[in-house]
């Protein structure tokens, strides 16, 4: 028990410092929980299950009314423009 009494004896001058540095510490984990808490939000809203479904659903129909095998020059469209995610979200918000 003499060891923390020393200690706190130790730390005695420097409380305000200690007590800052608790209350900042403490609002560093409240806003680091904030930006999780929105961004979650925001990843949520950005890979909405109903635009991806529309999306493939899309894209299935297309095949199979087609019934062929992509040829060369549709996987080079593809690699070049992407599963045209990017271009429903950038859509949407415009």
């Amino acid at each position: 028990m003499q060891l923390y009494t020393k200690i706190i004896a130790f730390i005695k001058p420097y409380w305000k410092q200690l007590s800052a540095a608790l209350v900042l510490t403490l609002l560093y984990v409240l806003f680091n929980n904030l930006s999780m808490w929105i961004s979650v939000d925001f990843v949520k809203e950005l890979f909405e299950p109903s635009a991806m479904e529309q999306q493939v659903g899309a894209e299935s129909d297309s095949l199979t009314s087609a019934q062929r095998a992509p040829s060369a020059t549709d996987l080079m469209d593809i690699a070049k423009k992407g599963s045209g995610l990017y271009y429903s979200v950038k859509s949407r918000i415009n």
